[in-house]
């Protein structure tokens, strides 16, 4: 049963700070599943903190209101994190669920060194035989098409790093749904499913809430 529905839910108090209440706010349009918070004073008029506060506090930081507790809190969190904005998502039904989206990766930026300057400059200075300029121009290539067109291969990257024509400028961490293939193999950008073919972050999917959980959100 699809119906919509929209309530404030007062889960309890900042264990830190007593006098900051915390309002959940949900709101069910009958497809998208929207959950949102604020930290305030008792009557609103003072927002310390709203939006997905769930990134930031945890069940165990709430002081529970009547009729709560951190177990309470704690599975409405665990609900807020799995299904709210439920038609954004970016997979497949088989990529949510059996894919590590939040991974973090190690990706580097690779940059040229002073030997590949000094080769560019003997080369544009014609102080090369002609056999050593065939050779860098194919070495030139691949430094180029590394650090400026960022196709990456593990073993050109290892290549260029050998001969020195190449180094870490600096390595970033990144989600795993940021990334693809290309940048690291465990990114799952662009990746297809195995099951469906679908390309990972081609648009937005529609998974449908269950109705226990929009039960359970209409009358917690």
């Amino acid at each position: 049963m699809n119906t919509p529905f929209k309530r404030t839910i007062e889960i309890g108090t900042m264990k830190d700070k007593p006098n900051q209440y915390v309002f959940i706010d949900i709101v069910f349009d009958g497809k998208q599943l929207s959950i949102a918070g604020d930290v305030s004073s008792a009557n609103k008029k003072s927002i310390y903190q709203c939006g997905q506060i769930n990134m930031s506090i945890k069940p165990e930081d709430i002081e529970p209101a009547d009729d709560w507790n951190t177990l309470k809190i704690t599975r409405l969190f665990n609900i807020w994190n799995r299904w709210h904005l439920n038609d954004m998502r970016a997979g497949c039904e088989h990529q949510e669920r059996n894919w590590d989206k939040y991974k973090e990766l190690q990706i580097p930026t690779y940059t040229w060194t002073n030997e590949y300057y000094n080769a560019r400059k003997r080369a544009a200075d014609g102080k090369m035989s002609m056999g050593e300029y065939q050779t860098f121009r194919t070495i030139s290539q691949k430094v180029i098409d590394l650090t400026i067109n960022d196709n990456r291969n593990d073993e050109i990257i290892k290549l260029l790093t050998d001969a020195k024509m190449i180094r870490v400028e600096k390595i970033e961490t990144k989600i795993a749904n940021w990334v693809t293939q290309n940048e690291h193999p465990e990114g799952i950008l662009s990746k297809p499913c195995e099951i469906c073919g679908y390309k990972y972050g081609t648009k937005w999917n529609l998974e449908e809430v269950p109705e226990e959980v929009l039960e359970y959100l209409r009358t917690v």
